[in-house]
C-alpha cells in the first residue's frame, strides 16, 4: 500500500470513530494501535491550539491537558499498559495529577487522581466499561444513557505512595491489558455447549469488581459526582469479516477521562465547556486535514457535524450564567475566526469537486446555423437509386409459385440468443422427463433412488436459478417438479427407514393449493402429491415434529439411535470419544508446558525495559527494537477438544 492510500485509510479510519457516519466499514480495523495514537495526537494538536490561543491561567490549564494526554499516550503503549511507565508516573502524581487507563484485554477504563477531602490527602481509582455489549448497542435506535464511573475506590496517599503497592497495582494492570481471562470472556452457545464470543465485548469485572474490591480493602468506597453521558456505537459485521466493526473503546475511555478531569478542576459548567471546545477543535482540524483524503460525502457529514457542535456551543452561551458566560466570549472571541475559516475552506473545497464532476459530465452543445444549407433540405439516396427505379419501372406480376421447405441455416441466426435458447430447451426437458417418470429411471436400489432424486433436485434447482423471477406460472410449474421429485424421494426413504413415517414431512398439502398450474395434467400430478402428503399425516398421527427439530427426548436422532441402529453408531461414537479423550490428554500436557513456559516468559518480560528515543525534548518508545513488546505480542491460542456436542444420550448428538 502506497504511502497516500495508507494516510487516506487512517484518515478515514479517525472520521468513522470520531463522527460515526451512517455507512460504515463491516469489519474491524487493522491497526487498532496506531489508530488510537493518531486519535491522542489530534487530541495533542488541540490541546496545542487552544494553549496558544489562550491567555492567563487558561494557558497552563490547557497545556496540564495536554500533559495529561501525553502521559496517557506513553502509559497506553500499542494498546498495552507499559508497567515501568505506570510506576513512573504513579511516583510523579502531583496534586492535581490525572492518570487515562485503558485495560483493553478487560474492556475497562481506569481513572487514577489526585485529592484533598475530610480524611487527608487520598488517590482516587474510577473504574468503568469501555465498551458496551453488541445486543445493547443493537437493541437501542440512538445512544445509550451511561453514568460514569462504574465505581470508585479512595486509597490514603501514605499507603498509595508504598513502592510495593504501586509494583503491584502496575503489575496487575500491566498483565491485565495482556492476557484475556477466559471466565469473563462473552459467550455464546453452540451446538449445545457454552463457547467463548470472541466477537462481543468482555465483562470488566476483572477490574470494576475484582480490583475495586482489593483497592477498597486499603481504602474506602468514594462517592463522586457522576457524569452523565451518551454513548454512541454500532455493529457492522459482513461477509467474511471475522470480527465487527465496533467504535474505539479507547476514544470513549479518552473522552470520559478528559471530561471528568475538566469537571474536577473547573466544576461543572466551565468544565463542560472546556471539553466541547476540545471536541469543536478536534473536529475543526480533522476536517481541515482530511480535505484532500475523504470523499465529498464525508466531507459534508464531518462539516454538518462540527457545525451542530458550535450551534449546541451558542445555545448553551445563551443558557449560561453571568460568570460563565465571560468565559464563552473569550473562547468565541478567539476560535470563531478559526471555525468559520475552516468551514468556509471545506464548503469551497466540496463546490470545486462539485464544480469539476459537473463538467467532466457535461455533454458538449455546438450552436445551430441560424440558416441551414439547401444541400440539408435534400434526401438523395444514391445508393437505393437503382432498386427504386427498377421497381417503379416494372409491372406488377401475380404468377402461382409452389412454395416449397426451405432447410433453414442455423449459423445464420442470431448468436446472442442462442445461451438463452438453450436453457429454455433444458428446462422444459428436464420437466418433461421429470412429468413422464424418466428423470429417475435408472435408479435399481431404493438408495440409488434417494441419490439420484437428490442430485436431480439440486441440478434442477441450479439449472432454474432466477430465470421463473417474476413469472407466476412457471415458478408454480418449478415448484410442482421439486415437489413430484421429493415425492419420489420420500418414499424410497420411508421404504428405507420406516421411522421417518412417525414424523411429519413439514409441509402442508394445502400449502400447494396457491399454485398456478396452467394444464389439466399439472393439476392431476398436483393432486397425486397432495394425496402422498395426507397419507404422511396420517401416519405421523398429525403431529408437528419433523426430523430436523432441535434436540429433544423423543426427537428422531434418538430414536434412531435406539431402535433402528444395528450397532455400528455406538462403536463409531466410542471410537471418537476415545480418539477425543487421547487429543484431550495431549492437550492438556501440551497446554501446562506452555502455561509454564508463558509464566516465565512474562516474568522475564516484567524485568526487561522498554527501549526508547530520548533526543532531550521527545521521549518516543522505538516498537520495532524493543524486545519487550515483541514478546508481549505474541498469542496464545486456546483449542477446543471437544469432537462432539453434548447431547441427550452419548452420540445422539452427533
Amino acid at each position: 500500500m502506497s504511502q497516500a492510500a495508507a494516510a487516506a485509510r487512517l484518515f478515514e479510519a479517525q472520521f468513522n470513530h470520531l463522527v460515526l457516519p451512517a455507512s460504515l466499514p463491516h469489519k474491524r480495523d487493522f491497526n487498532l494501535p496506531r489508530l488510537e495514537a493518531a486519535i491522542t495526537d489530534r487530541l495533542l494538536r488541540a490541546c496545542h491550539l487552544l494553549r496558544e490561543s489562550a491567555a492567563g491561567d487558561s494557558y497552563f490549564e490547557w497545556d496540564k491537558l495536554r500533559r495529561i494526554l501525553l502521559i496517557a499516550k506513553a502509559v497506553n503503549l500499542d494498546g498495552r499498559i507499559e508497567k515501568l511507565t505506570l510506576i513512573q508516573e504513579f511516583r510523579h502524581l502531583e496534586h492535581d495529577g490525572f492518570l487515562i487507563l485503558h485495560i483493553a484485554e478487560q474492556n475497562a477504563g481506569l481513572l487514577v487522581r489526585r485529592l484533598n477531602s475530610d480524611h487527608g490527602q487520598e488517590v482516587a481509582f474510577e473504574a468503568f466499561e469501555a465498551s458496551p455489549r453488541s445486543k445493547d448497542v443493537l437493541a437501542t435506535e440512538t445512544a445509550l444513557e451511561w453514568e460514569f464511573p462504574g465505581g470508585a475506590v479512595a486509597v490514603p496517599y501514605t499507603t498509595f505512595a508504598n513502592d510495593g503497592f504501586q509494583d503491584s497495582v502496575a503489575s496487575f494492570l500491566q498483565q491485565c491489558s495482556i492476557e484475556s481471562i477466559k471466565r469473563f470472556a462473552a459467550r455464546a452457545d453452540k451446538g449445545g455447549s457454552s463457547a467463548i464470543e470472541t466477537r462481543d465485548t468482555t465483562d470488566p469485572a476483572m477490574i470494576s469488581s475484582l480490583l475495586m474490591t482489593v483497592l477498597e480493602a486499603h481504602g474506602r468506597r468514594l462517592s463522586t459526582p457522576l457524569l452523565r453521558k451518551r454513548v454512541r456505537d454500532n455493529v457492522c459485521w459482513g461477509d467474511g469479516a471475522e470480527n465487527p466493526w465496533r467504535r474505539l473503546p479507547f476514544w470513549l475511555v479518552l473522552r470520559v477521562g478528559l471530561a471528568r478531569y475538566l469537571a474536577t478542576q473547573h466544576g461543572g459548567e466551565i468544565g463542560r465547556l472546556r471539553y466541547k471546545l476540545l471536541m469543536s477543535v478536534t473536529l475543526a482540524q480533522l476536517l481541515q486535514d482530511s480535505l484532500s483524503h475523504l470523499d465529498p460525502q464525508n466531507i459534508s457529514t464531518l462539516k454538518a457535524k462540527l457545525a451542530r457542535r458550535l450551534a449546541k456551543l451558542e445555545m448553551a452561551k445563551d443558557r449560561a450564567s453571568r460568570p460563565v458566560h465571560i468565559h464563552y466570549d473569550s473562547a468565541f472571541a478567539t476560535l470563531n475566526p478559526k471555525f468559520q475559516a475552516i468551514l468556509q475552506e471545506a464548503n469551497q473545497h466540496v463546490e470545486n469537486v462539485w464544480g469539476a464532476l459537473k463538467g467532466s459530465m457535461k455533454r458538449p452543445i455546438r450552436k445551430l446555423t441560424r440558416y441551414a444549407h439547401p444541400d440539408h433540405l435534400r434526401l438523395t439516396l444514391p445508393k437505393s437509386s437503382r432498386i427504386l427505379h427498377s421497381i417503379l419501372n416494372n409491372p406488377i406480376v401475380m404468377d402461382n409459385v409452389q412454395m416449397h421447405p426451405v432447410n433453414l441455416d442455423m449459423g445464420a441466426a442470431n448468436q446472442n440468443m442462442r445461451p438463452l435458447a438453450t436453457h429454455c430447451f433444458s428446462l422444459a426437458q428436464f420437466e418433461m422427463d421429470v412429468e413422464q417418470g424418466h428423470a429417475i429411471a435408472g435408479a435399481s436400489t431404493l438408495s440409488d433412488v434417494c441419490m439420484e432424486a437428490h442430485r436431480k433436485i439440486d441440478s434442477y434447482l441450479d439449472l432454474v436459478s432466477s430465470a421463473y423471477d417474476g413469472n407466476p406460472e412457471q415458478k408454480s410449474i418449478m415448484i410442482l417438479t421439486v415437489m413430484d421429485l421429493w415425492v419420489t424421494l420420500d418414499r424410497a426413504a420411508t421404504r428405507l427407514f420406516g421411522l421417518l413415517l412417525a414424523f411429519s414431512p413439514g409441509i402442508s398439502p394445502e400449502a400447494l393449493d396457491v399454485l398456478q398450474l396452467p394444464r389439466f395434467s399439472d393439476m392431476q400430478r398436483l393432486q397425486k402429491i397432495q394425496s402422498w402428503l395426507r397419507l404422511r399425516q396420517e401416519k405421523s398421527k398429525f403431529t408437528k415434529e419433523t426430523i430436523f427439530d432441535n434436540l429433544h427426548p423423543g426427537c428422531f436422532a434418538e430414536r434412531y439411535y435406539d431402535e433402528l441402529d444395528t450397532g455400528t453408531l455406538p462403536e463409531l461414537h466410542e471410537r471418537i470419544e476415545h480418539a477425543a479423550e487421547k487429543a484431550r490428554q495431549r492437550k492438556e500436557e501440551e497446554f501446562e508446558g506452555l502455561s509454564e513456559e508463558f509464566e516465565n516468559l512474562l516474568q522475564r518480560i516484567a524485568e526487561m525495559s522498554c527501549v526508547y528515543f530520548d533526543d532531550g525534548f521527545l521521549r518516543e518508545h522505538d516498537s520495532k527494537r524493543c524486545t519487550r513488546w515483541n514478546h508481549i505480542r505474541l498469542d496464545n491460542q486456546v483449542i477446543s477438544w471437544n469432537s462432539l456436542p453434548q447431547g441427550l444420550v452419548p452420540g445422539q448428538s452427533g
